[in-house]
């Protein structure tokens, strides 16, 4: 049944011939659209202005004669099916015709309705079936080209019979070589193990019939990329082959592993500082009275040296544990990196050893960035540590320092990087490298190369967290005896630097008689913290208690000059003391002391302007630099 919708095209040039396919084709299809053309001419304009669903036409035309009739129309457009007509009954004609292209050949006076509907029917179907296909082969292949993945089909003998690149891999398929050599080449012939891996799989996808996945490692342009491939049998004879690069996705699940083990440490590290860090202030405090009390000659020195050594080892550990958590507290102030460097120097050459070459390379006029100094200097510090143990027979080691502009298109890293301006730290090794697997691991908490008991694994994990609670960024480059590159991005900053390397061989000063209350809920810390002071010249009240300590304030006539209070304490923070006793004694300052600061006096471990903290555990001479720094109102 011809379509009610369909479209013919009938051209012939005797009238009389005409009104009989005319009446037969209405007898077909009552509803079917017919324009009529004389002549070939006339035909072809027809068909250059509108679509038709087929052609009945007379190959003996007063403008057209025999197989040119048709060839004219078929090269006007070569979609459209073509039912010629003759009076001849003459089978070769019509047998080129059809190798040439047409649907049909009747011969005019045995053609009755049936023949000639069944002929453009045939014709029409066809076309329609056609026009169907060719759609769904372009939303196929359109649909193909939007996927990320390279595919292509392959034979079970190894040859690639069709192919396509993915437009966002970086990786090249093992296959566009093949497609290349015009696919006379095979996997079966190349003798590499990845190819042998593709026919392993191949073979065991077209005998069980079963999805084979399996991945393999390719290098692109210089860089290690991992591949994911899914062969689908799609016959018993071939299979497709879909290609994705995974290195990315692996790396942002790398990634948020870190940063779950971040956030568990973290937690953990929250959770027990500020108790353990009042533990080791009792400690160590108690070990540096007893060595004030003993002369130097004293047999029980070395011990009571070697508990205080164990404390500050410990405290170490915990700054180290809260530095990867970023839950340590930060005093960031505007200063250029050039200046740290330079001032770290030489406590840098002493760190590494003469077996070292030290190359600085640092840029002039480098911007200014917003970063705790001690903590930049305890980057330095332990990439140098780091450097060090990879050269044990000697090497290089440079720092080299840089203004970069970073865009959102910045190196494929697979994490987002806010563009802008930055400052940029290399610290670079010619050390034993790493491997893959192991630069993957290098920020992991715990995770360490060194023997048992030659490290922590907390080295890099507490760089990792002071860059990353700085606002920065930080990459490591790296291959097997090929040495280690570090790089830091530190956002750059519209204003000038204010910081000033200061020496730490400043000599104390003690106090002047000056009142100090100092409220601690630990009474073995406050006692440590009373004698501190006592011995440091200051006049000092203590309590562990908040109650009493409002009750000493509000009784007291004379003057308080420094209220140095724990943080976090049962009932009352120590932040709310202050603002409590701030109403009666405005001009009383404040030093907060804690092994972990809350939110009321940090926001995001980075503490607030004008806020004076010490923290736990400190020794006597911390103790009382800060209050004299607290007291002179010295940032």
């Amino acid at each position: 049944m011809i379509s009610t919708a369909s479209r013919l095209l009938l051209i012939e040039d005797d009238p009389e011939e005409s009104i009989v396919f005319e009446g037969m084709l209405r007898q077909l299809a009552p509803h079917l659209q017919v324009e009529r053309a004389d002549c070939l001419s006339t035909g072809l304009e027809w068909l250059a202005r509108g679509q038709f669903d087929a052609v009945l036409v007379d190959l003996w035309l007063p403008d057209s004669r025999g197989l040119e009739t048709f060839e004219r129309i078929h090269a006007a457009d070569a979609s459209v099916p073509i039912v010629l007509l003759s009076d001849q009954n003459d089978e070769e004609l019509g047998a080129l015709a059809v190798r040439a292209g047409a649907q049909d050949y009747l011969v005019k006076g045995t053609v009755d309705g049936a023949s000639l509907g069944r002929s453009l029917c045939y014709a029409i179907e066809r076309k329609h079936a056609r026009e169907a296909l060719d759609i769904s082969e372009a939303q196929t292949r359109a649909l193909f080209d939007a996927m990320p993945d390279t595919m292509f089909r392959i034979h079970r003998d190894g040859r690639c019979v069709d192919f396509k690149p993915s437009g966002s891999s970086s990786v090249s398929s093992p296959a566009e070589h093949l497609l290349r050599e015009g696919c006379e080449s095979s996997f079966a012939n190349e003798l590499d193990e990845l190819n042998e891996l593709y026919m392993r799989n191949l073979e065991a996808a077209l005998d069980s019939g079963e999805t084979q996945v399996f991945e393999y490692q390719q290098r692109s342009n210089g860089e290690t990329r991992h591949c994911e491939t899914r062969l689908v049998a799609t016959g018993a004879t071939e299979a497709v082959a879909l290609v994705r690069d995974v290195t990315d996705s692996r790396r942002l699940a790398e990634q948020l592993r870190l940063s779950q083990r971040l956030e568990a440490v973290g937690r953990l590290a929250g959770g027990i500082a500020h108790d353990f860090n009042n533990i080791l202030t009792v400690i160590s405090g108690n070990a540096e009275l007893a060595l004030a009390m003993l002369s130097e000659d004293e047999p029980k020195c070395q011990e009571i040296e070697e508990i205080r050594e164990a404390a500050r080892r410990a405290a170490t550990l915990t700054r180290q544990l809260l530095a990867f958590s970023r839950k340590q507290v930060l005093k960031p102030v505007p200063l250029e990196l050039n200046a740290l460097v330079r001032g770290t120097e030489k406590m840098l050459r002493r760190l590494i050893g003469e077996d070292l070459e030290l190359v600085t390379s640092l840029q002039a006029g480098l911007g200014t960035i917003r970063a705790d100094p001690a903590q930049i200097e305890q980057i330095l510090m332990n990439l140098a540590i780091n450097a060090r143990d990879a050269m044990p027979k000697g090497g290089k080691l440079v720092f080299e320092t840089k203004d970069i502009d970073v865009h959102d298109t910045y190196v494929g890293q697979g994490v987002e990087v806010t563009s802008g301006p930055y400052v940029m730290l290399a610290v670079s090794d010619t050390g034993i490298g790493m491997d893959p697997s192991t630069k993957l691991r290098a920020f992991e908490p715990f995770f360490t190369t060194k023997e048992r008991g030659k490290g922590t694994g907390l080295g890099l994990s507490m760089v990792y967290g002071i860059v990353k609670q700085s606002g920065g960024y930080i990459w490591v480059y790296s291959e097997p005896k090929m040495g280690t590159t570090f790089k830091i991005y530190f956002p750059c900053i519209d204003s000038p630097a204010t910081f000033t390397v200061r020496s730490d061989e400043a000599q104390i000063e003690l106090g002047r008689g000056e009142t100090i209350l100092v409220v601690e809920d630990d009474a073995k810390v406050l006692e440590v913290a009373h004698r501190f002071l006592e011995e440091g010249g200051y006049h000092v009240i203590s309590t562990s208690d908040i109650a009493k300590a409002l009750e000493i304030v509000r009784d007291r006539e004379d003057p308080i000059h420094l209220l140095a209070t724990d943080v976090v304490m049962p009932g009352m923070s120590g932040c709310e003391l202050a603002e409590r006793l701030r109403s009666s004694r405005p001009e009383m300052k404040t030093l907060y002391v804690s092994g972990y600061t809350d939110d009321a006096i940090a926001h995001h471990g980075v503490l607030e302007e004008d806020v004076a903290l010490l923290e736990k555990p400190y020794s006597r001479v911390t103790l009382l630099r800060a209050v004299r720094r607290a007291l002179d109102g010295l940032d």
